[in-house]
Protein backbone atom coordinates (compact mmCIF):
# COMPACT_ATOMS: atom_id res chain seq x y z
CA UNK A 1 0.00 0.00 0.00
CA UNK A 2 1.52 3.23 -0.77
CA UNK A 3 0.82 6.52 1.38
CA UNK A 4 1.45 9.76 -0.05
CA UNK A 5 1.06 13.38 1.30
CA UNK A 6 2.22 17.12 0.55
CA UNK A 7 5.98 18.55 1.50
CA UNK A 8 6.83 22.14 1.12
CA UNK A 9 3.98 22.45 -1.51
CA UNK A 10 5.78 19.81 -3.84
CA UNK A 11 2.72 17.29 -5.20
CA UNK A 12 2.71 13.63 -4.63
CA UNK A 13 6.24 13.20 -2.57
CA UNK A 14 6.75 9.80 -1.58
CA UNK A 15 6.20 9.16 2.65
CA UNK A 16 8.58 7.23 4.09
CA UNK A 17 10.44 5.81 7.21
CA UNK A 18 14.17 5.72 7.34
CA UNK A 19 15.71 2.92 7.81
CA UNK A 20 19.26 1.62 8.45
CA UNK A 21 19.81 -0.20 5.41
CA UNK A 22 19.19 0.18 2.07
CA UNK A 23 17.90 -3.01 0.51
CA UNK A 24 18.01 -3.76 -3.22
CA UNK A 25 19.43 -6.51 -5.39
CA UNK A 26 20.98 -4.82 -7.84
CA UNK A 27 21.59 -0.99 -6.96
CA UNK A 28 23.97 0.27 -3.77
CA UNK A 29 25.08 3.19 -2.58
CA UNK A 30 27.33 3.46 -5.89
CA UNK A 31 24.65 4.50 -8.12
CA UNK A 32 23.14 6.81 -5.44
CA UNK A 33 26.26 8.32 -5.76
CA UNK A 34 26.61 8.84 -9.65
CA UNK A 35 23.08 9.78 -9.48
CA UNK A 36 23.43 12.60 -7.11
CA UNK A 37 26.62 14.02 -9.12
CA UNK A 38 24.71 13.66 -12.79
CA UNK A 39 21.04 15.07 -11.81
CA UNK A 40 21.00 18.88 -11.58
CA UNK A 41 19.52 20.53 -8.45
CA UNK A 42 15.22 20.90 -8.17
CA UNK A 43 13.14 21.66 -5.61
CA UNK A 44 12.39 17.39 -5.46
CA UNK A 45 14.04 14.92 -8.28
CA UNK A 46 14.03 11.57 -8.57
CA UNK A 47 17.57 10.76 -9.11
CA UNK A 48 17.47 6.90 -9.99
CA UNK A 49 13.76 4.95 -10.42
CA UNK A 50 13.93 1.54 -10.17
CA UNK A 51 12.25 -1.28 -12.22
CA UNK A 52 13.10 -4.98 -10.72
CA UNK A 53 15.56 -5.44 -12.68
CA UNK A 54 17.90 -2.78 -12.06
CA UNK A 55 17.07 -3.09 -8.38
CA UNK A 56 13.27 -2.52 -6.63
CA UNK A 57 11.96 -1.43 -2.94
CA UNK A 58 14.81 0.20 -1.51
CA UNK A 59 15.65 1.05 2.17
CA UNK A 60 18.00 3.78 3.42
CA UNK A 61 18.03 6.79 6.06
CA UNK A 62 18.17 9.98 5.12
CA UNK A 63 20.77 12.03 4.07
CA UNK A 64 20.89 16.04 4.98
CA UNK A 65 23.75 18.22 2.49
CA UNK A 66 23.37 21.72 3.18
CA UNK A 67 19.65 22.27 3.01
CA UNK A 68 18.98 19.45 0.73
CA UNK A 69 17.45 15.93 1.38
CA UNK A 70 18.45 13.03 0.29
CA UNK A 71 16.47 9.58 0.59
CA UNK A 72 14.96 6.66 -0.74
CA UNK A 73 10.93 5.44 -1.38
CA UNK A 74 10.46 1.98 -1.22
CA UNK A 75 7.92 2.43 -3.75
CA UNK A 76 6.96 4.73 -6.29
CA UNK A 77 8.48 5.61 -9.59
CA UNK A 78 8.09 4.62 -13.44
CA UNK A 79 7.65 0.93 -12.33
CA UNK A 80 6.57 1.48 -9.21
CA UNK A 81 9.46 0.16 -7.27
CA UNK A 82 11.21 2.12 -5.56
CA UNK A 83 13.23 5.71 -6.24
CA UNK A 84 16.16 7.92 -5.20
CA UNK A 85 14.84 11.21 -4.64
CA UNK A 86 16.78 14.95 -3.61
CA UNK A 87 14.58 17.37 -1.73
CA UNK A 88 16.02 21.04 -2.03
CA UNK A 89 14.80 23.12 0.55
CA UNK A 90 13.90 27.02 -0.52
CA UNK A 91 16.93 29.36 0.40
CA UNK A 92 17.00 33.10 0.81
CA UNK A 93 19.87 35.25 -0.81
CA UNK A 94 23.05 34.85 1.22
CA UNK A 95 26.21 36.91 -0.11
CA UNK A 96 29.05 34.90 -0.04
CA UNK A 97 31.96 37.51 -1.21
CA UNK A 98 30.41 41.08 -1.31
CA UNK A 99 31.95 43.75 -3.56
CA UNK A 100 35.07 45.12 -2.86
CA UNK A 101 36.74 49.01 -2.64
CA UNK A 102 37.29 50.20 -6.20
CA UNK A 103 40.24 53.08 -7.18
CA UNK A 104 39.63 53.97 -10.49
CA UNK A 105 41.58 57.25 -12.57
CA UNK A 106 39.34 59.57 -14.53
CA UNK A 107 38.62 58.06 -18.21
CA UNK A 108 39.63 54.49 -16.82
CA UNK A 109 36.88 51.44 -16.03
CA UNK A 110 36.18 50.11 -12.64
CA UNK A 111 33.72 47.16 -11.43
CA UNK A 112 32.28 45.38 -8.86
CA UNK A 113 31.00 41.96 -8.62
CA UNK A 114 29.34 39.48 -5.93
CA UNK A 115 29.14 36.16 -4.73
CA UNK A 116 25.70 35.29 -3.35
CA UNK A 117 23.97 31.65 -3.29
CA UNK A 118 20.46 30.94 -2.73
CA UNK A 119 17.64 29.49 -4.30
CA UNK A 120 17.71 30.25 -8.40
CA UNK A 121 16.72 32.30 -10.11
CA UNK A 122 18.75 35.41 -7.99
CA UNK A 123 18.47 38.70 -9.28
CA UNK A 124 20.23 41.54 -8.88
CA UNK A 125 20.09 45.53 -8.93
CA UNK A 126 22.67 47.80 -8.16
CA UNK A 127 22.46 51.10 -6.92
CA UNK A 128 24.76 54.03 -5.99
CA UNK A 129 24.92 56.59 -3.06
CA UNK A 130 21.95 54.69 -1.15
CA UNK A 131 18.91 56.01 -3.29
CA UNK A 132 19.54 55.87 -6.99
CA UNK A 133 19.25 52.45 -8.44
CA UNK A 134 21.29 52.07 -11.86
CA UNK A 135 18.52 50.72 -14.20
CA UNK A 136 20.82 48.49 -16.43
CA UNK A 137 22.73 46.96 -13.36
CA UNK A 138 21.08 43.72 -12.89
CA UNK A 139 23.75 41.09 -13.03
CA UNK A 140 25.95 39.85 -10.43
CA UNK A 141 29.00 41.97 -11.70
CA UNK A 142 28.75 45.86 -12.37
CA UNK A 143 31.00 47.56 -14.97
CA UNK A 144 31.61 51.05 -15.17
CA UNK A 145 33.60 52.51 -18.58
CA UNK A 146 35.04 55.78 -18.66
CA UNK A 147 34.60 57.02 -15.17
CA UNK A 148 34.20 60.42 -14.37
CA UNK A 149 34.18 62.24 -10.54
CA UNK A 150 30.67 62.24 -9.99
CA UNK A 151 30.81 58.61 -10.04
CA UNK A 152 32.90 58.36 -6.78
CA UNK A 153 30.40 57.26 -4.00
CA UNK A 154 28.89 54.32 -2.69
CA UNK A 155 27.75 51.35 -4.66
CA UNK A 156 25.55 48.35 -3.08
CA UNK A 157 23.93 45.35 -4.78
CA UNK A 158 20.41 44.18 -3.73
CA UNK A 159 19.76 40.90 -4.60
CA UNK A 160 16.49 39.17 -4.35
CA UNK A 161 14.50 35.37 -5.05
CA UNK A 162 10.86 34.48 -4.72
CA UNK A 163 12.04 33.40 -0.87
CA UNK A 164 13.73 37.00 0.28
CA UNK A 165 16.10 39.48 -0.69
CA UNK A 166 19.53 40.83 0.93
CA UNK A 167 21.25 43.83 0.25
CA UNK A 168 25.27 44.17 0.42
CA UNK A 169 27.39 46.51 2.71
CA UNK A 170 28.25 50.02 1.01
CA UNK A 171 31.51 49.47 -0.99
CA UNK A 172 33.35 52.82 -1.96
CA UNK A 173 34.47 53.85 -5.55
CA UNK A 174 37.21 56.76 -5.16
CA UNK A 175 38.13 58.47 -8.53
CA UNK A 176 40.86 60.39 -9.03
CA UNK A 177 42.67 62.43 -11.86
CA UNK A 178 45.32 61.45 -14.11
CA UNK A 179 49.16 61.95 -13.06
CA UNK A 180 51.62 63.22 -15.02
CA UNK A 181 55.33 64.28 -14.94
CA UNK A 182 56.72 67.42 -16.74
CA UNK A 183 60.43 67.35 -16.88
CA UNK A 184 60.44 70.66 -19.07
CA UNK A 185 58.63 73.16 -17.37
CA UNK A 186 57.60 75.33 -20.30
CA UNK A 187 54.24 76.83 -20.91
CA UNK A 188 54.04 74.70 -24.34
CA UNK A 189 54.90 71.56 -22.13
CA UNK A 190 52.48 72.11 -19.39
CA UNK A 191 49.51 72.83 -22.18
CA UNK A 192 50.37 69.56 -24.05
CA UNK A 193 50.52 67.36 -20.99
CA UNK A 194 47.33 69.08 -19.82
CA UNK A 195 46.02 68.12 -22.97
CA UNK A 196 43.22 70.33 -22.78
CA UNK A 197 41.86 69.15 -19.45
CA UNK A 198 41.37 70.76 -16.19
CA UNK A 199 41.06 67.74 -13.45
CA UNK A 200 44.71 66.41 -14.20
CA UNK A 201 47.49 66.75 -12.19
CA UNK A 202 50.80 68.27 -13.15
CA UNK A 203 54.03 67.01 -11.24
CA UNK A 204 56.95 69.20 -11.32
Amino acid sequence: MKTRHWVAGFRRTPRFVPRPLFRSTLCGLASLCLAVAQVPAQPYSVLHSFDGANGANPYAGLVWSGLTLYGTASSGGSSNCGVVFRLALPRTPTILTPPADQTAVIGSSASFSVDALGTAPLAYQWGFNGTNAIAWATEAALQLTNVQPDQAGAYAVVITNTFGAVTSPPTWLSVVPVTRTVTNCTEAALRAALGGRRDDQIRL
